[in-house]
């Protein structure tokens, strides 16, 4: 039996359990300090908020208010340096994206550091392309969809959610017929909700409530929602849809046990937000025939539907057709699914094996 332990070096956006995007980064540092074969887990940072980490994972926080670009490469490598004199990292796991496999780079050649990024994306520009190619031990993503290109550093690792947050909790009562989860943007496909919307009402005499959680996050996101206000206003669904804006993540079960059925647009299969609905216990629509092999026969053909507004209003339609004790049946299986298959704890100790086998 091996019993060596890894030390890591964590490097992620932000730590800070209000953000609604990025909150979920605390639970895989945890998970991972908390794991027994981790000793120690350094943690380099952009920014910093509100958070709670075990004591054997240590912070260092790149860029404070104000900061500047150059002052934040100096200061990356700043605390870099104070984690070597620390101890030195068995291994580096760069969440979601950024410019550090490049500093890393010259660790890589020169030592065993070891490099590991998570970046699930159906799209990949230059950059990331060339981290793959020469900064990158392995390359963690969710499945082939969402890594739009082939490496043999790859390794589809699935998604996975903390089934103990998202559960289905008691509401006064549903508030929303459907729910969508995450930025807006042209990749979620928000416009398309819209018009699915739309849709139920024109063709099936069918006024669905729908409420948006999450906001534009970017210029690109911002321009896009006025384009979406404009199709809400155009098809008169003003009374019908709501933005709730940043929901705090602490908050986002709440939204989503007050609400029937979650809808996901985007292409690529399953995302993080789907799971953590599933696990809160209510069915799903998901806009990509791709993602059937995901669920099991008997609800595939329910909660899947094609790309266009046409098929997902269809599904819409479908899935609130249903009784209530056949939808609550879904939403059970559903979770069991995710509770059984996709729970955060072993979806890390299959990560935390691959990195012991990389290093050892």
């Amino acid at each position: 039996m091996d019993t060596r332990k890894l030390t890591l070096l964590f490097i992620c956006q932000t730590l800070d359990a209000d953000s609604p995007l990025l909150a979920a980064t605390l639970k895989w540092i945890e998970t991972l300090a908390l794991h027994k074969d981790i000793e120690h887990v350094y943690v380099l940072c952009l920014r910093a908020g509100r958070f709670s980490l075990p004591d054997n994972v240590h912070r260092y926080v790149i860029k404070a208010h104000g900061t500047c670009r150059i002052k934040a490469f100096f200061n990356f490598y700043s605390h870099f340096f104070r984690i070597l004199k620390k101890g030195k990292p068995d291994l580096a796991f760069v969440y979601m994206a950024g410019p550090y496999p490049f500093l890393l780079l010259p660790w890589r050649c020169f030592t065993k550091l070891r490099v590991f990024m998570w970046k699930s994306h159906s799209q990949a520009n230059l950059t990331f392309r060339l981290q793959v190619l020469f900064c990158l031990d392995k390359w963690l993503a969710i499945n082939k969809a969402q890594a739009p290109f082939d490496s043999k550093k790859l390794v589809c690792m699935g998604q996975s959610t903390d089934t103990t947050r998202f559960r289905p909790i008691q509401v006064a009562g549903k508030e929303y017929d459907f729910i969508a989860v995450g930025r807006i943007a042209p990749i979620k496909r928000n416009v398309e909700i819209v018009k699915a919307l739309h849709i139920c009402r024109k063709k099936y005499g069918k006024k669905y409530s729908l409420v948006f959680c999450g906001d534009a996050v970017d210029g690109m996101g911002t321009i896009y929602k006025r384009r979406l206000t404009a199709e809400i206003d155009k098809y008169k669904l003003n009374n019908q849809v709501c933005f709730a804006g940043n929901v705090l993540y602490s908050d986002l079960p709440v939204y989503y046990n007050k609400s029937h059925c979650f809808v996901f647009a985007c292409k690529g299969g399953v995302g993080k937000a789907t799971l953590e609905a599933m696990a809160c216990g209510i069915p799903v629509i998901i806009a990509d025939p791709d993602a059937a092999g995901f669920f099991p026969e008997c609800v595939r053909d329910t909660v899947v539907c094609g790309h266009e507004p046409e098929s997902i209003a269809e599904g819409m339609v479908r899935i609130r057709e249903l009784g209530d004790d056949t939808a609550e049946e879904i939403g059970n299986l559903l979770r069991g699914i995710v509770a059984e298959n996709w729970d955060h704890a072993g979806h890390i100790e299959s990560i935390v094996k691959i990195m012991k086998k990389e290093v050892f």
